[in-house]
């Protein structure tokens, strides 16, 4: 006799996103500023080029745009954040 198994929903949204680079920089720049500033986050990486990377992040909204505004402001120079 085996009970059937509930999937419990995640209390935080699913964002996908992709960071590409403008110059020589490396996408794995940009990922270590947001590991480094984020911890709360989960930060999943689905795919990663020699001039962008596209990542899943776990959080909820305000950490999101959080996340968002602080990465464009400091390092939008070198990188463009897609959602």
């Amino acid at each position: 006799m085996f009970k059937k198994q509930i999937k419990i929903q995640s209390p935080f949204s699913t964002y996908k996103v992709t960071i590409k680079s403008l110059n020589i920089s490396s996408p794995a720049r940009a990922l270590a500023y947001l590991t480094r500033d984020y911890g709360e986050a989960m930060i999943v990486v689905n795919k990663q080029r020699a001039r962008s990377i596209t990542i899943t992040l776990r959080c909820s909204n305000n950490i999101y745009q959080e996340m968002k505004l602080r990465f464009v402001r400091d390092m939008g120079s070198d990188f463009i954040w897609k959602d």
